[in-house]
């Protein structure tokens, strides 16, 4: 059973979605300022590489950087077998713990990696944020037993 939290609109949404707008658009503003143009730069000046052939070959890195993010109202799904977030969609037997929110801390999860993917519960009601915890706990140790 696939279930998905999503966010009810109101002010406070609106103004943090404002904020996350703007520091994407300023992220995606430096990548091609600093990163982007030098190289292109560079390649053009060294290898005499065509304006073209180089834009084609960084659509791909510039789409799973900044634009393969869900936009609106997601927040995390879950079903039997995956976890999908804003930062991506995990299986269930990558992740090896999972640690609930504390305080005014988000919950989080490790991977077999070793990586630590938040999960950006802050946007959710109350009860939904302890609907989040109770059915990633269930489900992570679930997968233990």
């Amino acid at each position: 059973m696939y279930k998905e939290y999503t966010i009810n609109i109101s002010l406070w949404y609106l103004v943090k979605l404002l904020f996350v707008g703007i520091r994407d658009f300023f992220k995606l503003i430096a990548y091609i300022c600093f990163i982007l143009l030098p190289d292109l730069l560079v390649n053009w000046w060294v290898e005499g590489a065509i304006l073209s052939e180089y834009i084609e070959d960084y659509k791909a890195d510039i789409k799973d950087a900044h634009l393969r993010r869900r936009w609106g109202t997601f927040v995390v799904g879950i079903s039997e077998n995956e976890i999908f977030t804003n930062e991506g969609d995990f299986q269930i037997h990558d992740i090896t713990s999972y640690h609930p929110s504390l305080g005014n801390s988000e919950p989080y999860v490790i991977l077999t990696n070793g990586s630590r993917i938040v999960i950006e519960t802050s946007w959710l009601k109350k009860t939904e944020r302890l609907k989040v915890d109770t059915a990633l706990q269930k489900l992570i140790n679930g997968k233990r037993t």
